[in-house]
């Protein structure tokens, strides 16, 4: 999914240790299955996504 959206997506517990996941918050990474990839920061996100005092921002 490469099409500019952003996609909510929960892991399960279930599926974070049949998968063998590990995250690691220190890195800010996640590895499923030997491939890792890192989480993305705020300022990553598009604005409308952004958490501004606690609320989702409105633009």
């Amino acid at each position: 999914m490469n099409d500019g959206a952003i996609h909510d997506l929960v892991l399960g517990l279930d599926f974070l240790t049949e998968n063998k996941c590990s995250l690691n918050f220190g890195t800010k990474m996640l590895e499923v299955a030997g491939v890792s990839t890192s989480f993305l920061s705020e300022h990553d996100l598009p604005l409308k996504f952004r958490n501004w005092k606690g609320l989702a921002s409105s633009i």
